[in-house]
C-alpha cells in the first residue's frame, strides 16, 4: 500500500498532462518564442523616430485575459475563447520620419527569418507589392499539425512591424483579435496579409 501511494502522484500528473494535451493545451515549444533582439536589429532601433514593443507573457498575460474576461468586457465569446489559448504576445514596432529611413534591406531581417526554419516553422503567407511592402505570415506546427505560434513580419518604407504570438491559436482566430493586448489587426485571405500593430507606449522588450 506503501509503495502505490507514492507512485500515485506521479502517475496522476501523468494522467493530467495526457488529457491536457489532448484537449490543445500543450505547451508551446520554445521554438515558438522568437528573439527581437538582434544587433541588426538594435542598429536600426537607433535610427527610429519611434519604438513600440510590446511583451506580455506569463504572470501579465494573465492578469490582462483576467481584466478582459470580466463581466464588462465587450468581446465576444469566440475573442475570448482565442485569447485563452495565448502563452506570449511579442509585438516590436519601428517608425521612421517619412522619407528618412534607412534602407530595410533583407539583412536587417536575417537574424529573424533564420529562426523561422523547419520543422517548426513554416511559412504561410507572403506578399510584396511593386514597392519596398512586404508581408509574411509564418505558422510554427507540431508534427501533428497543431499550431503553437504565429510571425507575422511586415515592411514598409517608413515602418518595420514584428510580431510574435504564442499559443494554440490559428490565423483565423488571430485575425478576430486584432487591437486586444498589443495584437495586430491582420486580415489573410487569398494568399495576402495585412499587419498594422495599434501604437503601445514606448518602452522595451
Amino acid at each position: 500500500m506503501r509503495h502505490r501511494l507514492l507512485t500515485q502522484p506521479a502517475r496522476l500528473a501523468s494522467l493530467v498532462a495526457a488529457l491536457l494535451a489532448v484537449a490543445g493545451y500543450a505547451q508551446a515549444p520554445p521554438q515558438a518564442h522568437l528573439h527581437f533582439d538582434s544587433a541588426a536589429l538594435a542598429a536600426l532601433q537607433s535610427k527610429a523616430s519611434q519604438v513600440n514593443d510590446v511583451t506580455l507573457d506569463g504572470a501579465v498575460l494573465k492578469l490582462g485575459l483576467s481584466f478582459m474576461n470580466s463581466a464588462n468586457s465587450d468581446l465576444t465569446p469566440e475573442q475570448l475563447d482565442a485569447l485563452a489559448k495565448l502563452e506570449g504576445v511579442y509585438v516590436k514596432e519601428l517608425d521612421f520620419k517619412k522619407g528618412s529611413a534607412p534602407a530595410l534591406s533583407d539583412a536587417v531581417l536575417a537574424p529573424v527569418r533564420a529562426q523561422l526554419k523547419a520543422p517548426c516553422w513554416s511559412r504561410i503567407v507572403s506578399s510584396q507589392s511593386s514597392g519596398a511592402e512586404t508581408d509574411e505570415v509564418y505558422a510554427c506546427t507540431d508534427p501533428s499539425g497543431t499550431i503553437h505560434g504565429l510571425a507575422v513580419l511586415s515592411r514598409q518604407p517608413d515602418e518595420l512591424d514584428l510580431v510574435n504570438i504564442v499559443g494554440s491559436i490559428d490565423p483565423a482566430e488571430l485575425s478576430k483579435l486584432g487591437g486586444q493586448l498589443g495584437i495586430p489587426s491582420i486580415h489573410i485571405s487569398h494568399g495576402k496579409s495585412s499587419a498594422k500593430p495599434p501604437k503601445a507606449k514606448k518602452g522595451g522588450q
